[in-house]
């Protein structure tokens, strides 16, 4: 059994009489098991977020909340191991006794204060989790709170990669804030009871991957990467292998151009996502002139609904590849990155770990497989968004800016809302580029965004005139997943998915034409056909069998919200952008009801 307290989170003695429960790693977990073990990867798979705490708030409530996150949340007290065949499992501590680093600064001058905070914080993200002799020891995390005064204080929270996400953070702050408050209240907290562990979603990712559910998603990816370029935007020297050190720089939109550019966005069917995507994208290319432009981003994986509560390492990685020209149409190119970001979600349930292995990608000492940019957009920020400030009893979490913890990619893109308008940031390998070079980039992505909010049908290479110290040519060769192509000729058209092209004919169109908004209905074509005809013209009218004839591919049995998933992509493949309008009869109700929320 566990021993001692485990002050911040550093780990203690643990046999394994103490293990209550062993489960596989998942693919990507593997992936960064493989990763934390090269040294060019250094702390960067440590996640460090900050939260300020305003009001009252106890010490022994911040150590009962995070002892009680503990004992609810298995994967925050699983460790790690490698077997004698090289398999990674995470194992399951029946307890573990977590306590908090405490440091109190309300003895120090304010000047004083302020900068010993943000050093304490800068050495917290940087403090490396250990894999010794193959294993890594519980708890994957580590909390420091610093207090400035009686009513402030700031908690400090670095997770490994191996056991949090995005998503998990945001579940992660509001349990801790929601346990302390009902602590100091005398009250119970009253949380839900933790249905599903994240090692029951590893024991099922295993068994999918092994049942060949996912053979399909194989095949597009091995087709969708074929011929790869390794897109880089050129840095300012060749360095040697990197230790992941990055520096982040940010620049803020105004409250106008942030309007302006949501207005675009909504104006011609695009999310947040796909519009920044677009946006990247273009100044990219504008700054590289490659003839292709290649980014990494994530999805968070939890359509499922059983999934959404998880604490741990859901997310995935999928790759977007944007052929591009200085004479494309800025709105024709965001279509085109769109329907790249619409086909990579409907195909990310692969995890980047099996991608990486079918490229048969190397992990080279000194770079990140397959691409080197990086993009992610957030509505909200698990370091700094004011969605997340919220008020628990008699204290308030609210935002504060996070340190960096290192570079994972060369270059890493940020495009985050905030209440005062979206914030883009660039964080980039230091051993590879420059400060200035940066900024440059930041300031390339922003006149991108200023002229096609103000031309949305110009030319890219219109959008914005560069400087010449903002053109970044690649000066070598670009490398390839396939090593002997130099450089890839425009892609190839990509072999249609079996399991696409079997769901793609079981849309039947009952009424193609119309300007008003579709109507999707599920199932019983003949049933709807007269419901089709007393709508009018007005309407597309669309609808998708459940119960193709004949049936032309096997699909395994599936849950509920697996069904409205395929009808989710039946009605992208039959009309890609919304709005819609959804129907069913009968148990299909609810099926449209649950397609629906996906939407």
């Amino acid at each position: 059994m566990m021993t001692g307290m485990v002050p911040g989170g550093s780990p203690g003695p643990a046999s394994s009489a103490g293990i209550v429960a062993t489960f596989p790693a998942t693919s990507n977990q593997t992936l960064y098991w493989r990763e934390a073990l090269q040294p060019r990867t250094g702390t960067a798979l440590n996640a460090a977020f900050r939260r300020r705490i305003e009001g009252r708030i106890s010490d022994s409530a911040i150590s009962h909340a995070l002892q009680a996150l503990v004992d609810r949340h298995e994967i925050l007290r699983t460790r790690f191991r490698e077997t004698a065949e090289g398999t990674l499992v995470q194992e399951v501590l029946a307890t573990l006794a977590f306590k908090p680093d405490l440091v109190d600064l309300r003895h120090m001058p304010s000047p004083q204060r302020e900068a010993e905070l943000e050093r304490l914080g800068a050495a917290e993200a940087r403090k490396p989790f250990a894999i010794v002799a193959g294993q890594i020891a519980a708890p994957l995390f580590r909390v420091l709170v610093v207090r400035l005064s009686q009513e402030l204080a700031y908690v400090h929270f670095t997770f490994h990669h191996l056991v949090i996400d995005g998503w998990s953070v945001d579940i992660v702050i509001d349990e801790f804030a929601r346990l302390a408050a009902a602590r100091d209240a005398g009250k119970s907290a009253d949380l839900p009871p933790v249905e599903m562990q994240f090692g029951d979603f590893a024991m099922w990712q295993t068994d999918v991957l092994a049942s060949g559910a996912l053979d399909a998603e194989r095949d597009y990816w091995r087709d969708r990467l074929a011929g790869l370029p390794r897109f880089e935007v050129q840095p300012d020297r060749l360095a040697p292998p990197r230790d992941g050190d990055g520096e982040i720089r940010s620049i803020l939109l105004s409250p106008e151009l942030s309007a302006a550019f949501e207005s675009l966005a909504r104006a011609h069917s695009h999310t947040a996502f796909s519009m920044a995507s677009a946006a990247a994208a273009a100044a990219l290319h504008l700054i590289t002139g490659e003839a292709e432009v290649v980014l990494g981003t994530q999805m968070a994986c939890r359509e499922d609904p059983e999934a959404e509560a998880i604490v741990g390492p859901l997310l995935n990685t999928v790759i977007l590849r944007v052929p591009a020209h200085g004479s494309d149409r800025f709105l024709a190119f965001a279509a085109a990155v769109r329907a790249s970001a619409l086909e990579a979600l409907q195909h990310q349930a692969l995890p980047f770990g099996e991608v990486l292995h079918d490229a048969g990608a190397s992990r080279e000492v000194d770079r990140s497989p397959l691409y080197s940019v990086n993009l992610v957009v957030q509505r909200t920020n698990i370091a700094s968004a004011s969605a997340l400030d919220r008020d628990y009893g008699a204290f308030r979490v609210a935002s504060a800016a996070s340190h960096s913890s290192g570079a994972l990619w060369d270059l890493s893109l940020f495009m985050v809302q905030r209440e005062e308008g979206w914030r883009l940031s660039c964080e980039g390998a230091r051993a590879l580029y420059d400060t200035a070079t940066i900024d440059a980039l930041l300031a390339v992505w922003r006149r991108v965004i200023e002229g096609a909010v103000a031309h949305p049908d110009a030319a890219l290479a219109d959008l914005a005139k560069l400087e010449a110290h903002e053109r970044r040519p690649w000066l070598r060769q670009i490398e390839t997943v396939a090593p002997a192509v130099v450089r890839a000729p425009p892609p190839a058209p990509v072999r249609r998915n079996p399991r696409l092209e079997a769901l793609e004919d079981r849309i039947t169109v009952l009424q193609p034409d119309g300007a008003d908004v579709p109507v999707i209905a599920i199932n019983n074509a003949s049933v709807l056909y007269p419901v089709a005809r007393a709508i009018g013209s007005d309407h597309p009218f669309y609808d998708i069998a459940f119960c193709p004839s004949p049936v032309r591919v096997a699909l395994p049995r599936r849950h509920f919200q697996d069904h409205a998933r395929d009808a989710v992509e039946m009605i992208r493949l039959a009309r890609p952008d919304g709005p819609y309008v959804l129907f069913g009869l009968w148990i299909m109700e609810a099926n449209a009801i649950e397609s629906a929320r996906f939407l």
